[in-house]
Parts: structure tokens; C-alpha cells; sequence
């Protein structure tokens, strides 16, 4: 390729422009460029699908949409529209995977095992909706796959990439807190979940679609694994609108391996707004993380003070939704480890699992 900076270059430029070849040349660097690119598919045209691919395409150059898969085929247009994807599939099994060099895939949490198989099989690169499955057995074998085929696949655990929780995590690892001693997280959802993530058949339930969130924040703050999970869940407000076998609260006990304790609360009530906050408590400093506003406005008068409130988790999380998917482009350029992986995905269903076994059978249970 043509430096376009240099004189020689200028002079091969005014030749080609005698003989009105200019365009030409321009064609070449357009293309070049293009050839650059990371060809990426999208794999589930929902909320969060959508969310990361509009991401990429503000907040990453260098990448272009192949196709956009979904069921849904209204869904998997708007979407195509957005992002100028150059078609739509309703199957994955009608793709050919060598047309795309990386995937977002966002469904249902039971499919993510048998749809990210073939893409990480064939070496495609994959940022995948948490929780990556509904087994840690399959998120172990999804990791040894990606590590043959040398595949990039991250999990899309947000938190981790949001400014707060990072400096937490910077100050914990600084020592200045002493021993950890007690850790604790939670979510409450301002109202129950809808489609798939209703059943469980599908979804997992509120373990494995929120406390995964707040188990695999703690494991990685504290940087020690759980030992020890004692839960108990019940359903008492949504009793229409749930899975009779799912919960609108649940409630955690882990202990980690050097005997610090942690504590998990997940609820769907949460009238005011989305509710996440986490606490860190050493033998000299205790952190809080939590977002309670918006902006940094107030407003005073007979009736008390005010200030706004992110209702929802996509208002607050924002700036680490975009983080995640600028650190994935990074991980496939440099072939950098990803910060949420297969592995710590698996440790984190582990834990779920764990805590379900523990509300069916009321008693703690044990990890290996």
C-alpha cells in the first residue's frame, strides 16, 4: 500500500491523475482499509444484541456487520437497518461462519452453549451474554474449545468494566484496606423480568439472570474463590407473572476460602429504580460502591429534597456497556486474555448451581 504522506506517492498520484486514474488509487485505499475491518455477526436482535452492536458502531471503528441473526425477523431488521448489516438470517445453522471474523450472541441463556460451540469450534472470536450457559460443565468445555481453536471468548459480565468498580477493585488490590473480612452486593430490579427471561426453562431464574452478576463481581474484588454457599429465595410479590419455580427474592451467605464472608441479596420489586450497590469491608477501610443519582442536582422546597434516580440498569451501567466492547475489539487485536473469560464464567455458574441446590434443599453447600 501507497504511503499517501510521502513524495513519491505525490508523484505517482499526478501521473494517474493525467490519465484520470485517480479514482482508481482511491478504490485501492478504500479497500484496503476495508479488508482491515473485523467482520462481525450478530446473533440475537433483543435488547442487549442490539445494545452491543449499536456500541461497536459508535464506539469502535474498524468493524463491519456481516449479518444479523434472529428469529424475530422485524427484530433482526431494525437492527440490521441500524447497523447496515449486510443480511438477515433466521437460523444460525444457515450461516456460513467464514464470512464473519467475531459475534455478538445475546439469547436465551439456555442456548448460549449449543450456538457458541460452532463459532468458537471454527475460531470464531465471541462476546457472549452472561451467564455463558446454565452449566459450569458446559462453560469448561466451551473454554477448552476456545483455547484450541484460539478464539477470543468473553463474557459479558458489564460491571467489571464500569469506572467505580474498578477503582474498588484498584483500591483492594493496593493493600491499603488490610484483609478483606466481609463483602457484600446487591441487585433489586424495579419490576419482574418479561419473554424468555420470565421462564425458567429458559432463563435459569433470578440466579442465574441477576446474583451471577454480584457473584462473579465478589469473587473477582476479593480475588479469592467460594467454598461455602448457603441460600434461600422465596415469591411473594410477582406470583403471576413468575415461573412457579422461580423467586422475586433471594438471598446469599458465601464463604470464601480465607474465611471472609460475603452476602448476595437479588430482588424484583425495587419501586424507585434499579438498586446496585457493594460494599467492601477490611481491617482498615471500607469501600461503597453505589449510584444513587444521575446528575449532580438537587432540588429543595416544602415538600423535602429530590434528585433523580437511574430507574433502570441500562441508564446506570452505560459507560461499561461501551468498555466491554472497546476491550474486546482489543482482546482479538492484541490476543489479550479477556477480563470476564470462559473460566470465570465457569467459576460463576458454579456458584449458581450451588445456591439453587442450597434453596431446594435448605442446607449449605460445599465447593470443591
Amino acid at each position: 500500500m501507497l504511503n499517501p504522506n510521502s513524495e513519491k506517492t505525490s508523484e505517482i498520484l499526478l501521473k494517474l491523475n493525467l490519465f484520470g486514474c485517480v479514482e482508481i488509487y482511491m478504490w485501492m485505499i478504500i479497500a484496503g482499509n476495508t479488508m482491515e475491518r473485523i467482520r462481525v455477526g450478530v446473533i440475537g436482535a433483543g435488547r442487549m444484541g442490539t445494545t452491543h452492536a449499536k456500541n461497536l458502531l459508535a464506539h469502535v471503528g474498524d468493524v463491519e456487520f456481516s449479518f444479523v441473526v434472529d428469529t424475530d425477523r422485524e427484530a433482526a431488521e431494525r437492527l440490521a437497518k441500524t447497523v447496515n448489516a449486510r443480511q438477515l438470517f433466521g437460523s444460525l445453522e444457515d450461516v456460513d461462519l467464514g464470512m464473519i471474523d467475531a459475534a455478538i450472541v445475546s439469547v436465551p441463556n439456555i442456548y448460549h452453549y449449543p450456538i457458541v460451540t460452532p463459532l468458537v469450534s471454527q475460531g470464531v472470536h465471541v462476546l457472549c451474554e452472561k451467564p455463558l450457559g446454565l452449566r459450569a460443565s458446559d462453560a469448561y468445555e466451551l473454554m477448552r474449545i476456545a483455547e484450541k481453536s484460539g478464539s477470543i471468548l468473553q463474557v459479558a459480565y458489564n460491571r467489571r468494566y464500569d469506572p467505580a468498580y474498578q477503582r474498588c477493585k484498584r483500591l483492594v488490590e493496593e493493600g491499603n484496606m488490610g484483609k478483606i473480612l466481609h463483602i457484600r452486593s446487591q441487585t433489586i430490579d424495579p419490576e419482574p423480568p418479561k419473554g424468555w427471561e420470565a421462564d425458567t426453562r429458559l432463563s435459569g431464574g433470578i440466579v442465574f439472570t441477576t446474583c451471577c452478576h454480584d457473584f462473579n463481581l465478589l469473587t473477582w474484588l476479593t480475588g479469592e474463590p467460594v467454598i461455602e454457599v448457603y441460600a434461600c429465595g422465596s415469591l411473594m410479590v410477582h406470583r403471576e407473572s413468575l415461573s412457579p419455580d422461580d423467586y422475586d427474592n433471594v438471598l446469599v451467605v458465601l464463604r470464601f476460602k480465607s474465611g471472609a464472608t460475603g452476602f448476595v441479596f437479588a430482588g424484583r420489586f425495587c419501586t424507585y429504580g434499579h438498586d446496585v450497590r457493594t460494599e467492601v469491608h477490611g481491617e482498615r477501610m471500607s469501600v461503597r460502591v453505589e449510584q444513587d443519582r444521575m446528575l449532580p442536582i438537587e432540588a429543595y422546597s416544602g415538600d423535602g429534597v429530590r434528585h433523580d434516580y437511574p430507574y433502570w440498569y441500562m441508564e446506570r451501567f452505560r459507560e461499561s456497556y461501551i468498555n466491554e466492547v472497546k476491550h474486546f475489539i482489543e482482546c482479538i487485536k492484541t490476543g489479550s486474555r479477556p477480563l470476564t473469560d470462559a473460566l470465570d464464567a465457569a467459576e460463576t455458574l458454579k456458584i449458581c448451581e450451588a445456591a439453587v441446590a442450597s434453596i431446594l434443599s435448605g442446607k449449605p453447600v460445599g465447593l470443591s
